[in-house]
């Protein structure tokens, strides 16, 4: 109930974005509906299932940037219009799909008809400026930051993925990478590299098993917009629990080693599909080209976890302390090694001045300060203490 209604408050202080929530969700129910009821097929897949994919994928994008500028500090006229053409051209989008279908025409590449080629750059004009939009965004997040610099890292690097990932779709109609139109003319343009849109594919996603298929960029670029902030956001929920990763600084540092790392596999991707090469059978070169990718990303986070362990020392803690943190005698506390391992003692007083009043501490003169390690006899317990 409580992620649910999270998800809805940002949908409530936007209006138009709720719209076009709704209005994918819808475009996925009657979609699911065609499923079942209508055995048409277009390029070699059931007619219903690329409005399913959008219903679907759309509803999931305009939820993600409706959060992005409720969380935003202060309102802003300018975010608020760029949500507004988000959402008015996403859902162009949506609406001439379906119409397609209807008509059992492509929506896509088509230019058949003087209408199927209407339709087909109103879309590509819609796209353009949810992608500016999208550009924009980016450029209001790099400069306005957001409740935690963690999470700011993650929404920057979620922007800027999905920006890179947005632009596959541009390379589907340029030409120039082994793309094959579809026989018949008319066809300007397809996903699939090296053979034609249709063939062998995977479920659901369709994605070619036997060629490259540029649709495998543009999914996990576009989806890094959910990805890398939800990335952060499970750091912050795990960060009470791992003491490695509580201070905010390491949970930058890994949200700005995930960015680069997602932004290296939609390059990959991209790279593998432009050769004709199908997800699904990637080569000798793909291989050793992702192992490195993941290595340096491993060693990455590896180095950023070791720097933390060598930031962190044991103190041992007195009774006193000990007894507030559930262990007694002494407990071995880990603070962080830029801090002293010891207390520095009281100044020295000039002579005649009054001792203060220890007693209202619960300690006296000669009792150790808290948290010294004068005294290391006695049992002792390992504690994961942050510093204050």
């Amino acid at each position: 109930m409580t992620t649910t209604a999270s998800l809805i408050t940002p949908l409530r202080s936007h209006r138009p974005l709720l719209v076009a929530t709704v209005l994918s969700l819808a475009v996925a129910a009657a979609a699911t509906i065609g499923l079942f009821v209508d055995s048409r097929e277009l390029v070699g897949a059931p007619i219903w299932l690329k409005a399913w994919k959008f219903g679907v994928s759309i509803a999931i994008y305009t939820v993600t940037i409706a959060w992005m500028l409720a969380a935003l500090p202060g309102r802003s006229r300018w975010t608020w219009w760029l949500g507004t053409v988000i959402a008015v051209c996403i859902s162009v989008e949506n609406v001439l799909i379906v119409l397609q279908i209807v008509r059992g025409s492509m929506s896509h590449f088509n230019f058949r008809t003087p209408f199927d080629s209407t339709v087909f750059v109103t879309m590509g004009i819609a796209i353009v400026l949810v992608w500016l939009a999208n550009l924009f965004l980016g450029i209001i997040l790099g400069v306005r930051p957001l409740a935690s610099p963690s999470l700011t890292a993650g929404v920057r690097w979620g922007v800027a993925v999905s920006l890179v990932g947005m632009a596959m779709a541009f390379l589907m109609t340029v030409g120039g990478l082994g793309v094959i139109d579809a026989p018949g003319g008319g066809i300007e343009g397809a996903h699939t590299v090296g053979a034609l849109d249709g063939g062998p594919g995977m479920p659901v996603t369709g994605w070619s098993t036997v060629a490259g298929d540029l649709r495998v960029p543009h999914f996990v670029g576009i989806h890094a917009l959910q990805a890398l902030p939800l990335f952060t956001l499970f750091l912050a929920r795990l960060a009470g629990r791992l003491p490695l990763i509580r201070g905010e600084r390491t949970r930058v540092r890994l949200a700005h080693i995930a960015g680069p790392t997602a932004l290296g596999v939609v390059v990959l991707l991209t790279w593998q599909a432009a050769r004709g090469q199908s997800v699904a059978q990637p080569d000798a070169a793909t291989i050793v080209t992702a192992s490195a990718l993941l290595t340096t990303a491993a060693a990455s986070v590896a180095w950023v976890l070791w720097r933390e362990t060598k930031r962190r020392v044991d103190v041992l803690v007195p009774s006193a302390d000990a007894a507030e943190y559930g262990r007694a005698p002494f407990a071995w506390v880990h603070t962080e090694s830029h801090a002293p391992a010891h207390h520095p003692r009281e100044p020295s007083r000039p002579p005649g001045q009054a001792v203060p009043n220890q007693e209202e501490h619960g300690c006296d003169e000669d009792e150790p300060h808290r948290g010294s390690a004068h005294d290391r006899s006695g049992p002792s317990a390992r504690l994961d203490v942050p510093l204050v």
